[in-house]
């Protein structure tokens, strides 16, 4: 994790993007520690439930762009 919170600091980086396979422990203590958006995003549209791929998109773009312009 040090290494992963030195490289974010050193590149500026302010928003972390996560799958929402993923588990999300050490993602949460790496966004404490270097203050950054903790973002959890679908890996994948939601064909199940009729999303298409466009629109998974669309959604994915609008979360992106919701976080990073609160910066």
């Amino acid at each position: 994790i040090a290494t992963v919170v030195k490289t974010m600091r050193s590149a500026k980086v302010t928003t972390l993007l996560q799958e929402t396979y993923l588990p999300e422990r050490i993602m949460k203590t790496v966004a404490k520690m270097t203050k950054s958006t903790h973002l959890k995003v679908a890996s994948g549209p939601d064909f199940k439930n009729g999303q298409t791929y466009s629109e998974y998109l669309a959604a994915l773009l609008d979360t992106l762009y919701s976080a990073l312009s609160k910066e």
